[in-house]
């Protein structure tokens, strides 16, 4: 029968005297994160007590649920961004239009203070998406 492994983790066991036994093999996945997380190459851990590696894939599940958050967000602003642009070049088209349509100086102050209140209000519903989304990320 062969020997139980003591655990291996590289800041949880420095000062005890009776290390755990190591039941859970390493992955190389979570060997790779633990690396780049403590910045140590290198690391080479193969044991695991069962505290230790519920930790460690915790971590590791943390660590890639904000990173899918965040590429999920890149990808959101990204196409907001180009939906942006076109509403921009469309807007200003019907601007153009608009101004050429228009004929007294009077109405064109209150249409641009009109449109200058629309777009400002618009900017702010956008923000507070914006934010709650980064909220919502963060919890």
């Amino acid at each position: 029968m062969p020997r139980a492994k003591p655990c291996q983790h590289h800041l949880r066991h420095v000062n005890a005297v009776n290390l755990p036994k190591g039941r859970h093999p390493v992955s190389s996945e979570l060997l790779k994160f633990m690396r780049d997380r403590d910045e140590i190459l290198n690391l080479n851990v193969r044991w695991l007590c069962p505290r230790c590696f519920t930790f460690e894939t915790k971590e590791l599940r943390k660590t890639h649920q904000m990173e899918t958050q965040l590429n999920d967000m890149e990808e959101i602003e990204h196409i907001e961004s180009d939906q942006h642009d076109t509403d921009d070049e469309s807007s200003e088209e019907n601007v153009s239009s608009q101004s050429s349509c228009l004929t007294s100086s009077s109405s064109r102050k209150s249409s641009s203070s009109s449109d200058d209140l629309y777009e400002l209000s618009y900017k702010q519903e956008k923000a507070k998406d914006k934010l709650a989304r980064i909220f919502e990320a963060l919890d």
